[in-house]
């Protein structure tokens, strides 16, 4: 179908370029909330009533058109991506997510630097002779200090009652 005057052809051309750019959300325009279904990807009202035959006043329709083509120039020369408030929320969220897992991917990738041992020769120095001086002065220190003793387990009282240490005497009946 070939588009035969002004407003077809602006119409067909801006709606092709709406749905080029897949927008999900209109801006808010006081025109386009007057119009109950101003979306690019279908028809007015006026149009489908005037494309059926459904006896609307061409002039009127074409006037609505022309309204509505108009408001779709002025959103087209605004950045429409700028303007809606949801689609500039979800890009910041794209990227931080992005630039988050960036940063964790960058951590990760990272290949740990390896241990540092202490030089085994440095002055003659073992760590194993240091823990057989430790062990041969806790010897010696036996003979000064009590070592601390565990408890071996619960006491009688606990195991078998109060008064555990108290033997109870049975009387004879006569």
């Amino acid at each position: 179908m070939m588009p035969q005057n002004l407003t077809q052809i602006l119409t067909s051309s801006l709606i092709h370029r709406f749905k080029a750019a897949r927008q999900p959300c209109f801006p808010s325009h006081p025109r386009a909330l007057s119009c109950p279904e101003v979306h690019p990807y279908s028809l007015c009202n006026e149009e489908k009533e005037d494309k059926a035959g459904g006896g609307k006043d061409k002039g009127l329709a074409l006037s609505s058109l022309g309204a509505r083509i108009g408001i779709f120039v002025a959103i087209l020369n605004m950045d429409i991506k700028s303007t809606c408030k949801k689609t500039v929320q979800a890009r910041l969220t794209e990227q931080q997510h992005a630039a988050k897992r960036a940063a964790e991917s960058e951590m990760y990738l990272r290949t740990p630097a390896p241990p540092s041992f202490p030089d085994a020769l440095a002055d003659g120095k073992r760590q194993i002779s240091y823990q057989l001086k430790h062990a041969k002065s806790m010897v010696r220190r036996k003979g000064q200090v009590r070592d601390v003793e565990k408890p071996s387990g619960p006491y009688g009282g606990e195991a078998s009652g109060i008064n555990a240490g108290i033997s109870r005497s049975t009387r004879f009946k006569s």
